[in-house]
């Protein structure tokens, strides 16, 4: 009976922390919270800085004689994780430690999405879609449903649409060819996305991703918008924008 109860709790256990992973749920401690989907505009303000120049050295330490880490481009999004040693700052850059000499930094500040920002390609959202029609995409490779969405994917993009009215809820890249409004697409550095976009208002830690992505970098329409609700930037370890994911919905 006792080996029954415990297996019971064992089992308790792993169903609560399986749900958990389901729902996003983050447990993390105050130095993780940068990993989160929490908004960077409720972190302590200048937490997060930019790069201002072109190939900047980010080091181990605080020297020019320091190991070089990386050769950072403008506007590389650097999270400010330490107090200045002298002419040089702390950073975090891509899940990584290191020094920035300070005066290369700046703070710019974040930014919402505009109408404009609804199109991916020759698609926006709200559109009505007819796979039948889209000959620019070429052939579905696979038709599936979601919800009440019927989910269409191309070669070259993933398309959403509501299986009634067949207007597109959701957008997503399958391949360099597609670009944002602002000229982003698959392969670009992360580094033009902050050019282009500013600071996102949510910068998410990920791990394990299909595609290989390790931050997402997070913008969001106004509150009010009635056309669309985000536009999430999925960038590699080796820095590229590998995933662009515009939606209308939650």
């Amino acid at each position: 009976m006792l080996i029954q109860r415990f297996a019971a709790v064992a089992l308790g256990i792993m169903m609560g922390t399986s749900l958990l992973l389901q729902t996003g749920t983050v447990l993390a401690a105050k130095s993780e919270a940068y990993y989160t989907t929490q908004k960077i505009s409720d972190y302590k303000k200048g937490e997060f800085a930019v790069l201002a120049d072109d190939d900047v050295n980010f080091r181990s330490g605080p020297s020019t004689t320091a190991d070089v880490l990386a050769c950072l481009p403008r506007h590389s999004l650097l999270r400010l994780s330490g107090s200045k040693s002298g002419e040089w700052q702390k950073v975090e850059w891509n899940g990584k430690n290191g020094y920035i000499f300070a005066e290369y930094l700046e703070k710019p500040e974040a930014e919402e999405l505009i109408d404009e920002d609804n199109s991916l390609g020759d698609w926006h959202l709200g559109q009505i879609f007819d796979s039948s029609a889209a000959k620019s995409l070429g052939k579905v490779k696979k038709e599936s449903k979601d919800g009440s969405s019927q989910v269409y994917d191309f070669q070259q993009l993933q398309v959403k649409a509501r299986r009634g009215n067949k207007k597109i809820v959701e957008l997503m890249t399958a391949s360099p060819v597609i670009y944002t409004m602002r000229g982003i697409g698959t392969g670009d550095d992360g580094a033009r996305v902050i050019g282009q976009y500013g600071i996102p208002a949510r910068v998410v830690y990920l791990k394990d991703d299909k595609d290989g992505a390790v931050i997402m970098y997070g913008y969001n329409f106004p509150k009010n918008s009635k056309i669309g609700k985000s536009l999430d930037f999925y960038i590699s370890s080796d820095c590229d924008v590998c995933r662009i994911v515009l939606s209308g919905e939650e």
